[in-house]
Order: structure tokens, then sequence, then C-alpha cells
């Protein structure tokens, strides 16, 4: 009697260690679930990643072709954060359990996009961020040009300014020659 105790005590221990294992593996693998707005987007454009849970947990977003996602997953094993082929957009900024993170569009190719996250107090310690029916994707549509053109604005000023510059050189000239002869 008193063994069968001690086997139904040590199922019941086991089972109980499963069942928080289990538990803990969920609260881990819990995705963080979110929106971008717009969903589709060129470089240099604004958009607005949205998500919900971990909050104030996670570091930095990344941004990563879901062909270099492929690569990571084949090169690792698993999802890793910071490396080749990613791209860095931020931190969230939190508001209870709502966290955004806007951010300019950066130059990459043309193609869909994963979001991954550093958050790292669990295990695994990167993850990809969740849309309503699978993985949050952005579709990174080819650039128009115009991200170069605001990354450099040309001061309207520029030519009167130039213009002014020979002027005043054309003047000191005129004048230094007139002096010496």
């Amino acid at each position: 009697m008193a063994s069968n105790r001690q086997a139904t005590r040590a199922v019941l221990a086991l089972g109980g260690a499963v069942t928080l294992s289990l538990g803990s593996a969920i609260s881990v693998a819990a995705a963080i679930i979110g929106s971008v707005t717009p969903s589709e987007a060129r470089p240099g454009d604004r958009v607005t990643l949205t998500v919900q849970g971990f909050a104030g947990q996670t570091q930095t977003v990344y941004l990563i072709s879901t062909s270099d996602f492929e690569r990571q997953i084949a090169r690792f094993g698993r999802q890793v954060c910071n490396t080749a082929g990613q791209t860095a957009l931020g931190s969230f900024t939190w508001s209870g359990d709502t966290g955004s993170l806007t951010f300019t569009v950066p130059d990459v190719a043309a193609s869909q996009h994963y979001f991954q996250v550093h958050v790292p107090k669990i295990s695994p310690d990167c993850g990809r961020i969740g849309g309503a029916s699978g993985p949050l994707l952005l579709t990174v549509l080819a650039g128009t040009g115009q991200e170069a053109a605001a990354r450099s604005p040309v001061n309207p000023l520029a030519p009167f300014v130039l213009i002014a510059a020979v002027s005043v050189g054309t003047w000191l000239i005129v004048r230094l020659t007139r002096q010496h002869t």
C-alpha cells in the first residue's frame, strides 16, 4: 500500500512538473501581436507598428526580409536578433499594455519583411511579431528616388548666395585692378 502511495505521489509530482514546464513554455512562446500602418510602403515612408504583449520588456525591433529570415533559421536553427540581414528600427514606446514605434522605412530591397523583437528576459530572446492571421508583414515597394531627395534638400536661397558671392568677387577684382593701374 505504501509503495502505491509513493508511486502515486511520484506520478503526481512528475505530472505537476510537466504541467509547469508546459505552462512556462506557453508563456514564453506567446506571440507579441501587432499591426502595421500602412502595410505597404517605400523606403523613406513613415510607418507605425503597434503591439500588445510584454509591455516594457522589449528592446530593439528589427526588420528582416522573409528570405533573410529563412536563411537565419537554416543557419542558427532558431530566430536570432541583431544578425546579418536585419535592420534595427528602434524600440517601442509603451502606454499600458500597448507599444508603438513610428519609423522611416530603411533603404531595403523591395520584398516582404517580418518584424523581430528582442525580449531579453525570456528564452528564446528573439521573436517574430504576429498579426491577425500569422506573422506580421510589411511589404516594401520599390523606391521612387524621392527618398534620396528627402535626405538632402537644397536650400532655395543657394543660387542667390552664389550670385552674390560671384558679384562681390568680381567687384573686388575690378577694384584691385584699377588701383594698380
